[in-house]
């Protein structure tokens, strides 16, 4: 194993609330590892996680440090700069922005420090090569879930039968991020009816639908623009049900782009008269309107799994598996530092398989 130089301490970022954190005592050389957000769940998994592995495997000879960019491009770049002039023997971040960013490319340009995107794909807009990415597919995940989902759906309600499209309101949040960008498109655009489907369709008297109609479609006379918010966090879910209780009345379905803003769409309906009562099943229903989320937090999990005692909970989630990538990140990191980089800008693509969390699959 070759032997490295022990970086002590934590980094400092300049101009920046944001602090690379490394334990009190933690001996060895420095792994920094960047992420977007400073308060949710699924990011302090992915940091809690590569810590963990490096403690129990590479005790005093490695240590991760973490860093916090708020969502900001420039305060990533700073993190990232810092990284690199602090010592750090490897680099692994969550794009901010998946175009890129003048810290991801400094960082390329450097040359000598392994650097490996987690969670999300830089995109080729993006002119930077990373030595390797590990990243859940948003679109393949959602589109899975669609299509699990459309079937217990249709199980579920009376008034669903095979071939109708579902009427669905979708929360986005952040509509410039990648994350809602790739799980939008596998929710509402990639999730279609193939030919069993349509099949389907026609032995329970359906004709009209076609192969690659979309299985979940805007409730008639509403616009998606209306769904959009400015932030990814709450009360940002809550803040849109509020403001379009008509819309959600019109709805089958509400799906949310992350849990808390499921969590947030759930509190709003359960708190508005007019539409708490649709979240219960009518006679003949095993349910009525559902709440789906992605990311599968714990809390969100505790919802999920008491579904059936109060129905007034998140109905479903995508369930990324944050810790196995960020343990495979990591990993391939310390790799890539003991044997001379041999994957050097080599963008090689890691995808992280999902699991679909449905309350029916729980109960039945």
């Amino acid at each position: 194993m070759k032997k490295l130089m022990s970086i002590l301490g934590t980094i400092s970022v300049v101009g920046s609330t944001v602090t690379a954190v490394v334990a009190c005592g933690e001996k060895g050389d420095l792994i920094t590892f960047v992420t977007p957000e400073t308060s949710n769940e699924y990011f302090t998994t992915l940091e809690n996680a590569a810590k963990k592995y490096v403690r129990s495997k590479y005790k005093n000879i490695y240590k991760v440090g973490t860093a916090r960019s708020n969502n900001d491009v420039a305060v990533e770049q700073t993190n990232l700069e810092t990284a690199i002039s602090s010592g750090s023997k490897g680099i692994m971040f969550v794009p901010v922005k998946t175009d890129g960013s003048a810290g991801a490319e400094k960082v390329a340009a450097n040359g000598t420090i392994p650097f490996a995107a987690v969670d999300r794909l830089l995109s080729p807009e993006a002119g930077v090569k990373v030595d390797s990415s590990f990243y859940t597919d948003g679109a393949l995940a959602s589109e899975s879930m669609a299509h699990e989902l459309y079937d217990v759906m249709v199980d579920g309600r009376a008034d669903i039968k095979y071939g109708d499209q579902i009427e669905t309101i979708y929360i986005k949040g952040d509509e410039s991020a990648d994350s809602t960008i790739s799980r939008h498109k596998g929710f509402m655009i990639d999730a279609v009816f193939d030919e069993k489907m349509v099949e389907k369709a026609k032995e329970a008297g359906n004709d009209t639908v076609k192969v690659g109609d979309n299985l979940f479609v805007l409730p008639e006379g509403v616009k998606q623009a209306s769904w959009v918010g400015t932030e990814m966090e709450p009360p940002n879910g809550m803040a849109l049900v509020n403001a379009n209780p008509g819309d959600v009345a019109k709805a089958k379905l509400v799906i949310s782009m992350n849990d808390p803003m499921a969590g947030g769409a759930m509190e709003a309906i359960k708190g508005n008269a007019t539409l708490s009562p649709m979240l219960q099943p009518k006679s003949g229903d095993k349910i009525g309107l559902i709440v789906v989320g992605f990311d599968a937090q714990d809390s969100i999990r505790k919802q999920i799994n008491e579904w059936a005692e109060n129905k007034a909970n998140v109905f479903a989630s995508v369930a990324q598996n944050p810790v196995l990538m960020a343990e495979k990140a990591v990993q391939f990191i310390i790799d890539e530092i003991e044997n001379d980089r041999p994957n050097k800008d080599s963008d090689k693509k890691e995808p992280i398989d999902t699991e679909n969390i449905i309350a029916t699959k729980l109960t039945t």
